[in-house]
C-alpha cells in the first residue's frame, strides 16, 4: 500500500465503533472507513489492524495541536480539555481538528457532536449516491453538466467554446472584445480557473500574461476546459466582492419520492484571488434572503471589517431556491445530496455547477449540525432501503 494511504489510515479513524451508533450521522460515519478503504482478502484485516493500532497513537499529536488552538480562545482550558479532544476522536471518530472549528469547548455545542457531519464522513455521503445509482460524471464533468441543464431548460452558464483532449468541440472564441472565463472540465474548487480580459492588444490574464486571440486559442487547446463569457454580479451585492463573481452555495437533499429538502447555504464573497474560494462566507436566512451571519476567512478579516454584508438581502433569493430544487428533482434524481453553486446576475440566478462533495464546515458553523436538518431523515431512508 502506498505511503500516502498508510498516512491517511493513521488519521482517518478507527474501523469500528465502541458503541452502537445513536444518530443517523453516526450510522453514516460507521460506513465511512470501509468506503475509503475498500479492500478484500488478506489485505482487509491487515488494513483494519494497522488503523486500529496507529490511529490512537497518531491522534495524540493531533489532539495536542488542537488543544493549543483551543487555548487561544479559551485560555483556562486544561488537561481535561485535552483528554476530551482525544477521547472524542478515539471513541467517536470525531476529527480533533474540528473540535476547535465547532467550538466544542462549549458544553451545549459539544452535546450535539454526534449530529455533525465531519470531513471524514464524506466517503459515506458519496456512498449514498452510489447506492441510488448516481453517475458522478454528470456533475464532475462541467461539459456533461451543462448538457443536462440545457435539456432541462434551466438557466445555466452557457459556454462559447469547449476544449477536450486538445480538440475543440464548439465554436471558436468570439471575435468581439469579450472578457472570458476559463473553467477546467474535471477539477474542483478554483483549480484551473482563469480570467482573461479583452483589450486592443489581445487578452490579458489575471496573472499578467498577454496573448493574442490566436495564441490564446492555441493555449486552450492544450487544456480540458470550458470557455465562457464573464458574468457580472447583481448590483445589490457587487460592492461586497473584489470585482470577481460571488457564488451562492445551496445544499439540497432528495427523498426517494422526489421531495426536495434544503439543508444549508452560504454566500461566498470573493475578497482576494480569481474566485470566491478563500473569501468570506455568509449565512442567508431561508425565510427572506437576508444575510444574518458572516464567517471571516483568516486572510479576509480586515476586508470583512471594512465592508460588512450583514443585513443585506440576496437578490432573486426565492428564484434561486426554486431553481436548485427543480434541477435536483428533474435532472439529477439519483443524487441523494448535491451542493449547487449559483451566480446572482442582474438578469436572475444561473447555475454555475453542482458538487456531490459539497463540504460541511461553513454550513454547520452558520446553521448548526446537519443531523438536525432533513438530512437525517434522508439518510435513515437510504439506510432502510439498503437493508431491505
Amino acid at each position: 500500500m502506498p505511503a500516502r494511504r498508510l498516512k491517511l489510515l493513521m488519521s482517518y479513524g478507527l474501523p469500528f465503533y465502541f458503541r452502537k451508533p445513536r444518530t443517523a450521522m453516526e450510522k453514516l460515519r460507521r460506513y465511512s472507513f470501509r468506503c475509503r478503504f475498500q479492500t478484500s482478502g488478506l489485505v482487509r484485516p491487515l488494513v483494519y489492524l494497522f488503523a486500529t493500532l496507529s490511529y490512537p497513537v497518531s491522534e495524540l499529536t493531533r489532539s495536542t495541536r488542537c488543544f493549543r488552538r483551543v487555548r487561544l480562545s479559551h485560555p483556562t482550558a486544561g488537561l481535561r480539555t485535552w483528554w476530551r479532544i482525544y477521547w472524542m476522536a478515539v471513541s467517536g471518530n470525531i476529527p480533533s481538528v474540528e473540535y476547535a472549528a465547532y467550538d466544542f469547548e462549549d458544553a451545549a455545542k459539544r452535546s450535539l457532536s454526534a449530529e455533525y457531519v465531519y470531513w471524514t464522513d464524506f466517503p459515506a455521503v458519496q456512498m449514498l449516491n452510489r447506492w441510488r445509482g448516481a453517475d458522478n460524471l454528470q456533475v464532475q464533468d462541467k461539459g456533461i453538466f451543462a448538457g443536462i441543464c440545457a435539456q432541462l431548460g434551466v438557466p445555466y452558464v452557457r459556454s462559447i467554446a469547449e476544449f477536450r483532449r486538445g480538440r475543440q468541440e464548439r465554436i471558436e472564441l468570439p471575435a468581439d472584445e469579450t472578457d472570458l472565463w476559463v473553467k477546467a472540465l474535471n477539477l474542483s474548487g478554483s483549480r484551473g480557473a482563469e480570467h482573461w480580459i479583452a483589450g486592443p492588444e489581445g487578452y490579458l490574464a489575471h496573472d499578467g500574461r498577454l496573448m493574442t486571440r490566436e495564441q490564446l486559442q492555441a493555449y486552450l487547446q492544450t487544456m480540458d476546459c470550458l470557455v465562457q463569457r464573464r458574468l457580472r454580479n447583481h448590483p445589490q451585492i457587487d460592492d461586497l466582492t473584489n470585482g470577481r463573481l460571488a457564488s451562492l452555495r445551496i445544499v439540497t437533499a432528495l427523498h426517494r419520492d422526489g421531495r426536495s429538502r434544503l439543508l444549508g447555504n452560504t454566500l461566498l464573497l470573493a475578497r482576494r484571488g480569481v474566485t470566491s474560494t478563500g473569501g468570506v462566507s455568509c449565512g442567508v436566512a431561508w425565510s427572506d434572503g437576508t444575510i444574518f451571519s458572516v464567517i471571516d476567512h483568516p486572510e479576509a478579516k480586515s476586508e470583512a471589517a471594512r465592508l460588512s454584508p450583514l443585513g443585506r438581502t440576496v437578490p432573486f433569493w426565492a428564484e434561486a431556491l426554486e431553481l436548485v430544487q427543480h434541477a435536483h428533482r428533474v435532472g439529477f434524481p439519483k443524487f441523494v445530496t448535491l451542493g449547487w453553486d449559483v451566480a446572482l446576475t442582474p438578469d436572475g440566478p444561473v447555475l454555475l455547477e453542482a458538487n456531490s462533495g459539497w463540504g460541511a464546515l461553513a454550513l454547520q458553523q452558520v446553521f448548526g449540525p446537519l443531523g438536525l436538518t432533513p438530512l437525517s431523515e434522508v439518510v435513515e431512508e437510504e439506510l432502510a432501503a439498503r437493508r431491505s
